[in-house]
């Protein structure tokens, strides 16, 4: 899950750079300067959704190496918890 997640978030950014740039080819190709200024805003609202994608995806790598080493540790509680087991009560021994 956390794998696709951050794929996800990778197609985003490169989804939304490759329409920034087939926005900035449109508005260089318009003589209307109205138009074209109107293409090079929509190719900057591209680039800062690619921004933020990248952004997102940084976050969902964090998160999942947290729940990786959550994981990690829970394991080792247990495992310490199975090893405690095979001592000698403390209280049986007063």
């Amino acid at each position: 899950m956390g794998k696709r997640a951050v794929h996800q978030s990778d197609d985003d950014s490169q989804r939304w750079r490759l329409r920034a740039v087939e926005a900035h080819a449109v508005a260089d190709q318009m003589s209307d300067p109205k138009n074209k200024s109107v293409m090079a805003s929509i190719a900057a609202a591209y680039e800062h959704l690619a921004e933020h994608a990248d952004q997102d995806a940084k976050v969902i790598e964090g998160v999942v190496l947290q729940i990786k080493q959550a994981r990690r540790l829970a394991e080792m509680l247990d495992e310490l918890a199975q090893v405690r087991a095979t001592f000698p009560s403390d209280t049986a021994a007063k």
